[in-house]
């Protein structure tokens, strides 16, 4: 997770701004000289070779926070920064959730809750809110400095909207309700052809499901920050199901009782669902049922002679 700090000439900054139709606030600060020019010397340092590269971790030093942080220290940390938060102390999926919902990036938030683990759900304070960018303009708007506002004006310069932001409805929750519908109808289908589709669906059902568990094992241990460690999702996202996968289809002893427990966790986890620790996706509500119904026909299968069970 190597991030750089790179400068670009404002005009072309505004050019690319434009063209991914972004909008750009401009936020005046009520800087004397003396801080304007240890900003100033600031930015060059942190812009050196040897200074531009850091490692990024994803709530606690992001490019946001670095902006928040440096102009605070240029200020020798005079800063005074207001609740911007309300009543209710949010956790940082909160924030998170706020600002996707707002432009529909609702792929974007599954993503995002399904990699993210545990430690996204801790209550926040509010100077730690500001890291993201939307909430750093409003502790900066009620922020003072040595008893005088922080800043002195804003002001747009650039008022674009993205038309290709728009309220879909192939969300994650509508997609996996229609697969769980389908999946139930056809769970309890009688045709053979239908039943013989669902069994090879199996396979894919369970090695994706594997090959997630994976990745969630691999972003927990590889990322140098803690915001995908303590993910509970590996709990219905199992890596053993990368294996166990090809051997849906067989009738024997271990396989249905693998199967059995898979749809017991699954069931479990939707029963326990308002007091888990995380806070699980909506979509991850027919995920599960898929896994449960899924898993207990597999264990439900006739049982093969005495031979299969010894094999």
């Amino acid at each position: 997770m190597k991030y750089a700090l790179s400068v670009d000439d404002y005009t072309i900054f505004l050019q690319e701004y434009k063209q991914d139709h972004r909008s750009v606030i401009e936020q005046k600060l009520m800087l004397n000289g003396e801080q304007k020019e240890r900003l100033f010397n600031l930015l060059k340092i942190n812009s050196l070779e040897e200074n531009r590269y850091y490692n990024y971790r994803f709530y606690e030093d992001n490019c946001t926070t670095r902006a928040k942080g440096i102009i605070n220290k240029s200020t020798r940390n005079s800063i005074i920064f207001k609740n911007i938060l309300t009543s209710k102390t949010p956790t940082y999926r909160e924030l998170i959730h706020k600002n996707l919902d707002s432009c529909h990036k609702y792929w974007s938030k599954f993503a995002i809750d399904f990699l993210l683990g545990s430690n996204l759900d801790k209550q926040i304070t509010n100077e730690q809110s500001m890291f993201l960018p939307d909430y750093l303009m409003q502790g900066f708007d009620n922020a003072t400095l040595q008893q005088h506002p922080l800043v002195s004006e804003n002001k747009i310069i650039l008022r674009e909207y993205n038309t290709s932001i728009r309220a879909s409805l192939i969300t994650p929750v509508n997609l996996f309700s229609l697969l769980a519908f389908i999946v139930t109808f056809l769970s309890f289908s009688k045709n053979k052809k239908l039943q013989k589709v669902l069994i090879t669906a199996d396979v894919f059902l369970f090695l994706s499901l594997g090959l997630l568990g994976i990745l969630i094992l691999f972003v927990w241990v590889a990322r140098i920050d803690s915001v995908c460690k303590n993910n509970l999702n590996v709990l219905w996202a199992w890596p053993t199901h990368a294996l166990v996968a090809f051997a849906s289809k067989k009738k024997h002893i271990w396989v249905k009782r693998y199967f059995r427990m898979t749809a017991l966790v699954a069931l479990l986890i939707l029963l326990g669902w308002p007091w888990l620790p995380q806070q699980l996706n909506i979509a991850f509500a027919p995920l599960l049922i898929i896994i449960m119904q899924r898993g207990y026909f597999i264990s439900s299968k006739e049982p093969g002679n005495k031979l299969q069970y010894l094999i």
